[in-house]
């Protein structure tokens, strides 16, 4: 969901047989796409905005593909919501640094949703991975990180120092799959960018 994503790539995904995995508000740019994916992980905590993460798993089970999400989500949703969800247990890791590799086949969210979704997808036997719009970079304005205007609610930010942190985990969680996944025989292909 970094910037670098537009829906004409969704669509011209939409026109391939390809299986594809997104991630929390990727349902903010169906208006633009007939694309819609195959499963959503829902790993990450929006800085406290519960609310939108409800909405998320809202707008994913209305569309009926699978929604993995973390288990800890049902403190804060109702539970006719997440009972419909799969939900992935609390791997009990903190943060970047407190794990240095997968363990499958039990999922690790310490990284994020595309960490989990590469796990996944790792774990099922897939073994060639196309991504898309992983960008790998936060800032402090969060308008500018994502692929569509209102992907998140105005009052979000990060501050300078969380958006460092942020993107020393997301770049951390890259280098642990790219170096799992080259163990386990799986070629990954990063398409992200405004050209590709």
């Amino acid at each position: 969901n970094g910037p670098s994503l537009t829906a004409a790539q969704l669509t011209v995904l939409h026109n391939t047989a390809s299986t594809a995995f997104a991630s929390n508000r990727i349902w903010k740019i169906y208006p633009q796409t007939p694309w819609r994916p195959d499963a959503v992980f829902m790993m990450d905590f929006m800085r406290a905005q519960h609310q939108a993460c409800r909405d998320d798993l809202i707008e994913h089970l209305k569309l009926g593909y699978p929604v993995y999400m973390r288990a800890d989500f049902t403190r804060h949703m109702e539970h006719e919501l997440t009972a419909r969800a799969i939900l992935v247990p609390d791997c009990e890791h903190r943060g970047a640094g407190s794990t240095d590799r997968w363990f499958l086949p039990y999922l690790c969210k310490v990284y994020g949703s595309l960490s989990v979704a590469m796990q996944f997808a790792v774990r099922e036997g897939y073994k060639t991975l196309i991504l898309i719009g992983a960008d790998g970079q936060y800032n402090a304005q969060e308008i500018n990180n994502h692929f569509i205007d209102g992907y998140l609610p105005v009052e979000v930010q990060r501050t300078p120092e969380q958006a460092r942190s942020d993107t020393a985990n997301l770049l951390a969680g890259h280098d642990i799959a790219a170096r799992e996944c080259r163990a386990a025989g799986v070629t990954v292909l990063n398409a992200t960018g405004p050209n590709s």
